[in-house]
């Protein structure tokens, strides 16, 4: 983006235009799709903010419970708030002390946001309303490997996420970018299914919000939580 920032209370951002074509008319066999994703991490992995430390209780509060809290604030189910409340108390359990890198996410790479040439090569991204200055790894990875799924197979978003959760049940081009993306930002790719427990709350506040055609409770109807 050139700039991003509040103009007369509206959130704006204005970006550079790319030449190219948006890579979702690229997608079209899993080959392609593997081709793009693999050098998807080789950019993204560009994007740590703080270098592979041991994760504090600070920095959980910091860059993982506000994702609880904006999935929280988007659904109404008491249930759904307890589990999630739940998953929080996992999460926190699981993630602080791991040696973890920080990074700066975009938040949103499906394939219409990421831009390619002719020949499918990637010249960068578009669409950076949904940033996070600090994430966890490999979230944006896992985000663009949901959707490549559902563009090529119509598969769920959470069919998706629970194999992200274990990754042997991945394909091979899948699993090769995301330890790919973790050897380059020093994290060690065991920690991926992790990471991968959070992708729900990632995503969870818009998928909430703005669920096809209005309908209730899509957060729970996409991941089955």
């Amino acid at each position: 983006p050139l700039w991003m920032g509040e103009a007369d209370g509206l959130w704006l951002t204005c970006e550079r235009r790319l030449p190219g074509w948006a890579s979702n008319h690229f997608v079209t066999t899993r080959e392609a799709a593997d081709g793009i994703l693999e050098q998807m991490v080789d950019h993204l992995a560009r994007l740590v903010v703080r270098p592979t430390a041991p994760l504090s209780e600070a920095d959980f509060e910091r860059v993982v419970s506000p994702l609880y809290d904006d999935t929280l604030r988007a659904v109404r189910d008491a249930a759904l708030h307890a589990e999630l409340e739940r998953r929080r108390v996992d999460a926190r359990r699981l993630l602080v002390g791991r040696e973890l890198p920080l990074v700066y996410a975009h938040g949103d790479v499906r394939a219409k946001h990421v831009q390619v040439d002719e020949a499918g090569r990637v010249l960068g991204f578009l669409d950076f309303g949904t940033v996070v200055a600090e994430a966890l790894p490999g979230l944006d990875v896992m985000h663009r490997i949901v959707h490549d799924r559902k563009q090529l197979e119509g598969t769920g978003d959470g069919e998706t996420w629970r194999e992200l959760c274990d990754p042997q049940r991945l394909r091979v081009g899948e699993r090769r970018a995301l330890e790919r993306y973790a050897r380059a930002v020093g994290l060690d790719p065991r920690l991926l299914p992790i990471v991968a427990r959070v992708y729900p709350v990632f995503v969870g506040a818009v998928v909430e919000r703005y669920a096809p055609f209005g309908r209730p409770d899509g957060f729970r109807r996409t991941f089955g939580i």
